[in-house]
């Protein structure tokens, strides 16, 4: 990947300069509904809505690579992800809402009070992006993952903070 490979470069600040947090807003990633797609032989691949999100996480990556060329990035470091996505809505306006005909008379009209939203597919697969656009070389180096969900009805959006952590955070030393 060519952050990747700018990281390593000898234009690359010095580990005393690094930053340890790196924070970008991005469109809100398209529900599990929206990420695959059946292929005529048998088999599932990637549709285009979720190709076309994938594209435009590195786009929006590649214009913070000033920010990008002063975060390290290797085989050890330890990070720490979190994503906030906010959604129009999060409660069913039905809750508030009592049928006043068919069968369910006097009944609520949603089941929840809260809109059952695919959330974790949507971060695991945000998560996924970012993971290759930033040029982090395994996900399995992401140890704490914070999550939440919150109501913007004027700006849905993903907000994502991805932090350097340390070592010693998670790991008792070896003798």
């Amino acid at each position: 990947m060519r952050i990747l490979a700018r990281r390593e470069s000898k234009s690359c600040a010095p580990a005393s300069e690094w930053a340890t947090t790196f924070k970008v807003t991005l469109e809100l990633p398209p529900s599990a509904n929206h990420l695959y797609q059946r292929r005529r032989g048998g088999g599932v691949t990637l549709s285009k809505t979720a190709l076309q999100f994938m594209e435009m996480v590195k786009r929006h990556i590649k214009e913070h690579i000033p920010e990008l060329t002063r975060f390290p990035v290797d085989h050890e470091t330890i990070y720490e992800v979190g994503i906030v996505l906010y959604f129009d809505k999060l409660e069913n306006p039905g809750w508030f809402e009592v049928n006043t005909k068919g069968p369910r008379v006097g009944e609520k009209k949603a089941k929840t009070r809260y809109k059952i939203i695919d959330y974790d597919n949507r971060i695991k697969f945000l998560q996924d992006c970012l993971v290759k656009a930033i040029g982090i070389p395994n996900d399995c180096q992401i140890f704490r993952g914070v999550q939440e969900k919150r109501e913007d009805p004027q700006h849905p959006r993903a907000e994502v903070t991805v932090q350097v952590r340390q070592r010693s955070e998670f790991f008792t030393e070896r003798r």
